[in-house]
């Protein structure tokens, strides 16, 4: 396969009239594209309006808790960045589709939870964002836009079994009234915050009974 951040150091070297040519070219091939896994997400570049812009597709994994009488948010620790956010991360291009990619970011992330026993993930995403083309702070500063899908987690087990085993110090619940409000939450979350807009509340509980403390706090 081919190397994607090769591909995209090589077309922004490009004269513009070529770049217009490569745009042309992919609008072509991925114009009827009909499934996600044929539109190569793993691909950096996309045609818009003539010019080259990289995209990235990624699925978040959202877990909410009723915690005393707050509602929280489990958010990790993104390390490169030093901000919380949502557990996720990119489409590959072995995935199907989005939920196939929360699925597989799940099992890596909330390791060792897994799927279908302690977890499962909602069949369709609470929301699909997309925003951009925004400089990425990762790939030489290129306009991208971002597409998103975010799925609902359910645990299958109580989340106080559950949570203690995940990796301590790299995951915190934090308060949905004020993320808006955090300079350290990342802008992933207020990305949510703002699609959802009134039904931010409406987001459903990953488990049915509130919890007296944070089961984070459990250590097993």
């Amino acid at each position: 396969m081919l190397d994607a951040d090769e591909i995209l150091r090589e077309a922004l070297a490009l004269p513009d009239d070529e770049k217009r040519y490569v745009a042309q070219e992919l609008r072509k091939s991925l114009g009827s594209a009909p499934t996600l896994r044929d539109q190569v997400p793993w691909h950096p570049l996309i045609p818009d309006e003539g010019l080259l812009i990289r995209r990235s597709l990624i699925a978040y994994i959202v877990v909410k808790l009723r915690i005393g009488d707050e509602d929280c948010l489990l958010l990790n620790i993104h390390r490169k960045w030093g901000d919380w956010t949502f557990p996720g991360g990119h489409v590959e291009p072995y995935d199907a589709d989005f939920r196939a990619a929360a699925v597989r970011e799940a099992m890596e992330e909330l390791a060792p939870l897994r799927p279908g026993e302690h977890f499962e993930i909602a069949p369709e995403p609470l929301a699909s964002p997309e925003w951009g083309p925004v400089a990425s702070p990762t790939h030489f500063g290129v306009a991208t836009r971002y597409q998103s899908a975010f799925f609902s987690l359910q645990f299958k087990k109580p989340p106080t079994d559950c949570l203690p085993w995940l990796p301590p110090g790299e995951f915190r619940f934090h308060p949905m009234s004020n993320v808006l409000e955090r300079r350290d939450v990342g802008n992933v979350v207020k990305v949510l915050r703002y699609d959802l807009a009134t039904n931010w509340s409406s987001i459903p509980l990953s488990w049915s009974d509130p919890l007296e403390i944070d089961p984070l706090r459990r250590r097993c």
